[in-house]
């Protein structure tokens, strides 16, 4: 299934985007 790969990179990378500034918006 071609684009499947591509599709689920760019999300991992937004989520990863998410996560770090959940991360910085929390650190004490």
């Amino acid at each position: 299934m071609p684009g499947v790969g591509d599709a689920f990179d760019a999300f991992w990378k937004a989520n990863r985007k998410n996560i770090d500034l959940i991360k910085r918006h929390y650190d004490t």
